[in-house]
């Protein structure tokens, strides 16, 4: 249960300790108020957040896809550089100019560095991408599960309201019962006493005759 909870529930159960129908209606009311709230913000920052993170997914795969159009650039040219050593090696070879091929050997062993660095760069970025939509589904999962809290937490409070409702709908019926019940004993009372009274004088009327 929510720490924000806690107060709700002491409240109310102090109003059913009390019985006091005010008091529970209040706390209830309450309660539902600060639920229905909840939801309303929890709908507002799930919305909020789930725009921030589809721009932020987007931008994950434009840089992406632009890194990887990069790498297949570097690729293709390393490809090429590949040729031309191959081509400047067999010339040099030829020609016996064995600095220069080394030189360009260097050069060729550099720019695969280069290709290679970019590569584990884009590798980085693709698990960069799919750690955040694995956390973008937990989160999802998280708030689910809240919403579920709160609309549970909800329908309780409703189904307690009514019942209470209920109750002293009752309460109150038989409160007016007995009221009516104790009106008729007292009226019925009062005339068997009046009937009474007049017997006993008419008898001493007799007597004195």
């Amino acid at each position: 249960m929510p720490t924000s909870a806690i107060p709700a529930v002491v409240s109310l159960g102090a109003a059913l300790m009390n019985k006091d129908p005010n008091s529970i209606f209040a706390v209830l009311s309450s309660r539902l108020g600060a639920l229905e709230l909840n939801q309303s913000i929890t709908s507002d920052w799930l919305k909020l957040w789930q725009n921030q993170l589809v721009e932020k997914l987007r931008k994950l795969n434009a840089s992406h896809v632009h890194h990887k159009d990069v790498v297949k650039g570097l690729q293709t040219e390393t490809e090429r550089l590949s040729l031309q050593v191959l081509e400047l090696r067999s010339r040099f070879d030829e020609e016996g100019r064995g600095d220069v091929l080394q030189r360009v050997a260097a050069v060729e062993e550099a720019s695969r560095n280069h290709s290679s660095n970019l590569t584990e760069a884009v590798d980085g970025l693709f698990r960069q991408l799919l750690a955040t939509e694995r956390r973008e589904r937990q989160l999802r999962a998280e708030v689910d599960h809240m919403r579920l809290s709160h609309r549970i937490e909800l329908m309780a409070c409703m189904c307690l309201s009514l019942v209470l409702s209920s109750l002293l709908a009752v309460h109150c019926v038989t409160v007016k019962q007995q009221r009516s019940a104790r009106r008729v004993a007292t009226k019925a009372g009062g005339v068997g006493a009046e009937s009474g009274s007049g017997v006993e004088d008419g008898g001493e009327y007799t007597d004195a005759a």
